[in-house]
C-alpha cells in the first residue's frame, strides 16, 4: 500500500487544489477503498459556493461521499467483504485515490 496519496482539498469556495496526503488506514471494522471514482451530489454544492459557517480548508477528499472502487485492505474486525471486491461506499472523503469506510457501508 502507497504511503502517500493524491486527494482533492477545497482550499477556498469554488477553489480545489490537488494535494499528497497520507494513505488512510482501516480502523478495525473499516475497509480501505482503491477508489475508481466519485459522484458529485447535490450535498457537496453548498460546500463548493462557500456559505458561511464552513471553513477551509477541506479535509482532504471531502466532501466525496458517493464512491465506489477496490477494497485493498480489511481492518482486524470487518466482516462481509473481501480484498479484491468491487464496491460503492458511502464515506466521507471520496475525492482522493484511496478512502476508508465501514464494512457494514460498502455494498458488492
Amino acid at each position: 500500500m502507497p504511503r502517500h496519496m493524491r486527494a482533492a482539498v477545497l482550499t477556498a469556495p469554488r477553489t480545489c487544489e490537488i494535494r499528497e496526503v497520507a494513505t488512510p488506514q482501516p480502523g478495525p471494522d473499516q475497509v480501505l477503498i482503491r477508489l475508481e471514482g466519485c459522484g458529485v451530489c447535490g450535498s457537496n454544492l453548498p460546500l463548493w459556493e462557500g456559505r458561511a459557517w464552513f471553513t477551509y480548508p477541506t479535509a482532504p477528499g471531502r466532501p466525496g461521499h458517493e464512491g465506489w472502487g477496490r477494497v485493498v485492505a480489511l481492518g482486524t474486525a470487518a466482516t462481509g467483504v473481501a480484498i479484491g471486491d468491487r464496491v460503492a461506499l458511502l464515506s466521507d472523503c471520496a475525492f482522493a485515490e484511496y478512502d476508508v469506510a465501514a464494512a457494514s457501508s460498502v455494498i458488492k
